[in-house]
């Protein structure tokens, strides 16, 4: 009998014509299909915590931690700027706190550098840890009614008090284990809770000064919320949230407690919060490690999930991150009117606007934050710039920046993974970006990938071709630096550095690659002397110093003391336009910027810096006419970006709106400033360093500056001859398979219409043969797909 799938088709196609048809459609089925739902994504954007303004309702202003930096948003988290002066921490930024008595004063803390206070809604910072023994600050908590009272806890066992706003902590609660959170009712100064790590709850009836350990949960985990209730003066109850128990109650002050945990499916709390409108009904809330946000409208004794919208990344549950998914809840001051809440995870920050009914993810560490910056060396009569974004995109600019094309042929997401579903983890996380020295002629154009892989366009970013890199035992590919040979157009060289320290050379424009040299270093920066076709010179930066090849990368000298190197990474590397006279590089490091004139055999500290000599170098460039101007730029963590032009004797900053570094935590390897090549004439700078999709530009020489917005485009919708071209690359190997099955099926089909079987069989000779060439198709196919 004929297969159903068969008889449907139209008889005019003829026996051969159907069973073709046939055999396609089940082709299609087999391989091109993808049955996969949505999944999560990274990179991550791994929010540590939400801080909104005790008046948002009115100045809708909101802080989180992310990746270690601290952001702020004015206009309820749609955009977002970047918080920096005054902030030289060089550990991670960690939690927020802010009183509802005081909007002003802001505190952040740190995991290394303690604590800083903003009096000016953060604008800027100082440091306040006179009296803390550990500076690695990850609990802040500011009294609700006196502003100047505010808890910090370590990360190691205890906790400090201040009663003056910082100016001095003090040691209180010393027996207790590492403390994980501190909880203030609302309504009255006392009494004050707090839980820690072995599941100790401590309460004080004078502010925090003394403490009585009031109840143990056996078993239960880190005790990491706690909530009043806005009735407490009547009602005595609270709530503490645990990491393995759920959500305790106590309705005595905190003489017992009771487990509420009908409906809460995940017993892993992160954070509770009240909701209240100032009546004696309210709404309590909570964040839990996996499954996101619950609410309860009876005190706790019914729980109802409200987690629409939330996403997650798998990479949270990683041994090596093992973080929650959800963390740290905040309400609008206005909830009853605009039922506004933030949440943060390990997949960002998201927002709800209707009481937690739908939750949006913001884009704070927007995947548009530029990470590469590169201008033509022929800027002079082309105008051209080209950016890399954080992840998926990137973009040429003919103009300057007025006007933008994105970059994107033969860089779509199958063109890296052979196939069109979606990843998880995209594989255009690009890490740098240059041009061919020679871009006038060849229009050559290089992508830097943080994993694996180099982007090359000979069309001026039209069309990419991709070229795999391969590691060295026991080292992976990661973070591609970009040097690309002056002499481009005569000897084809292009080297390659990774954050591993593999150096790679090429010789035919970077169309293959051999592994020269592999450093024992975590390298930060790579740059290639102006005079390489003579002098063979490279440079190499990173954790343990400084390297030199002089044989065109084939071998190297460490230049700097590893001994001296123990607390001083040399991070950034600049190198005079006139090497090949002066001999002059200039390198910053955590701790100062320095100098070398005789090709790295001694280094002397720049004394004019701003910050002293212990000041943390994000961005250091030299202008291309150095040897005659003396003038770069350089940016120092927490103070901002400087000019000098007498050649570090003196600094002048710039525009304070303007900060030219990368973002911590968000790899790229592009320095964040540039000058035109012809900047003696147009004195032209430009830079990047938003949280956003922005580029900066002077036209001054950085007196003042203008910003340019790269735009956006929308990936994975392929029109039809980009979808051709790209199936046959996924497919091209598949579909050669499919046809010699095809073509067995088809022999199969004319010699089963030789046997003669059908006059032994229930067949005519059509429907043995159509039969006989589809299960010979189908055995073939699944073959196919098993080795696959």
């Amino acid at each position: 009998m004929m297969p159903k799938i068969v008889q449907f088709l139209p008889k005019k196609f003829g026996s051969l014509g159907r069973i073709l048809c046939c055999l396609l459609l089940f082709c299609l089925t087999v391989f091109w299909f993808d049955t996969d739902g949505a999944r999560a994504h990274r990179p991550h954007d791994d929010t540590y915590h939400v801080e909104l303004s005790p008046n948002y309702g009115e100045d809708r202003t909101l802080f989180i931690t992310v990746r270690g930096n601290l952001l702020k948003s004015t206009d309820a988290g749609e955009t977002w700027e970047r918080v920096w002066k005054g902030l030289n921490n060089r550990a991670n930024l960690f939690s927020i706190s802010i009183s509802s008595k005081d909007p002003q004063t802001v505190f952040v803390s740190s995991l290394g550098n303690g604590i800083y206070k903003s009096p000016d809604r953060g604008l800027s910072w100082t440091q306040v840890n006179e009296g803390l023994d550990n500076l690695s600050i990850d609990l802040l908590a500011s009294s609700p009614q006196a502003p100047n009272l505010v808890f910090a806890a370590g990360e190691e066992k205890g906790l400090y008090k201040t009663k003056d706003g910082g100016k001095r902590w003090y040691s209180v609660l010393e027996d207790a284990g590492k403390v994980t959170v501190v909880g203030f009712s609302a309504a009255a100064t006392n009494p004050v809770v707090a839980g820690d790590n072995r599941g100790s709850i401590y309460l004080s009836q004078d502010g925090g000064e003394t403490w009585q350990k009031q109840f143990e949960l056996e078993g239960g985990g880190a005790i990491n919320a706690a909530a009043f209730s806005p009735n407490f003066a009547a009602d005595n109850t609270f709530w503490i949230g645990t990491e393995n128990e759920g959500i305790l109650k106590t309705e005595d002050g905190g003489v017992s407690f009771s487990k509420v945990n009908r409906g809460l499916s995940d017993r892993s709390v992160r954070d509770l919060a009240i909701a209240s409108d100032g009546s004696p009904d309210f709404t309590l809330w909570a964040a839990t490690w996996d499954e996101g946000i619950f609410y309860s409208e009876d005190g706790g004794n019914r729980w109802q999930k409200s987690s629409r919208g939330l996403t997650k990344s798998e990479q949270a549950d990683e041994p090596q991150f093992d973080k929650p998914h959800f963390n740290d809840l905040e309400f609008s001051d206005t909830f009853d009117r605009d039922g506004t809440i933030f949440l943060a995870g390990f997949n960002g920050i998201f927002k709800s606007p209707d009481g937690g009914q739908v939750w949006r993810e913001l884009d704070a560490l927007s995947s548009r934050l530029v990470v590469g910056l590169a201008v033509s060396p022929d800027y002079q009569e082309d105008g051209t710039i080209a950016v890399a974004d954080y992840v998926g995109k990137a973009h040429i600019s003919p103009d300057g920046g007025a006007t933008w094309r994105p970059m994107k042929k033969g860089l779509e997401v199958p063109r890296f993974t052979r196939n069109f579903q979606e990843p998880i983890d995209d594989p255009r996380r690009y890490f740098d970006i240059a041009f061919s020295s020679d871009y006038r002629s060849d229009n050559t154009v290089f992508l830097g990938f943080l994993r694996d892989f180099l982007g090359r366009s000979g069309d001026g970013g039209e069309s990419w071709e991709i070229v795999r890199l391969q590691g060295v035992p026991g080292k992976f590919v990661r973070g591609t630096m970009i040097a690309v040979s002056p002499n481009f157009a005569g000897d084809r060289t292009l080297y390659l550095a990774t954050n591993q320290g593999t150096i790679y050379r090429s010789t035919d424009a970077g169309g293959s690659f051999s592994i020269l040299h592999n450093l024992d270093s975590r390298l930060t920066a790579f740059v290639i002397s102006p005079n390489f076709a003579s002098d063979r010179t490279l440079y190499a930066s990173g954790s343990e110093g400084v390297f030199k090849s002089v044989d065109g990368g084939e071998s190297w000298r460490e230049m700097t003391d590893r001994a001296d190197s123990t607390e001083r990474r040399w991070l950034e590397l600049a190198i005079s336009p006139n090497y090949q006279v002066d001999q002059t590089l200039i390198s910053g490091t955590n701790r100062g910027l320095f100098k070398t004139a005789d090709g790295g055999q001694s280094w002397t500290p720049i004394a004019g810096l701003p910050g002293g000599a212990n000041s943390y170098i994000e961005a250091v460039a030299l202008s291309p006419d150095y040897g005659s101007d003396r003038t770069f730029l350089t940016t120092v963590r927490g103070r901002g970006t400087f000019k000098t032009v007498d050649d570090g004797d003196s600094f002048t900053p710039i525009d304070e709106a303007v900060y030219l570094a990368r973002i911590d935590n968000v790899p790229s390897a592009s320095v964040p400033i540039k000058f035109s090549p012809s900047y003696a004439v147009d004195r032209t700078i430009y830079g990047f360093g938003s949280p956003g999709g922005k580029v900066f530009k002077s036209v001054d020489g950085g007196e003042t500056w203008e910003t340019a917005i790269v735009p956006t485009y929308e990936v994975g919708d392929y029109d039809p001859f980009t979808f051709l071209s790209l199936a046959l690359y996924v497919h091209g190997d598949n579909l050669l398979k499919l046809l010699a099955a095809a073509a067995v099926a088809l022999l199969t089909y004319f010699m089963a219409g030789k046997t003669g079987l059908e006059k032994r069989l229930p067949l005519n000779k059509v429907q043995l043969q159509m039969g006989s060439a589809f299960f010979v198709f189908l055995l073939a196919v699944l073959s196919i797909k098993k080795f696959l």
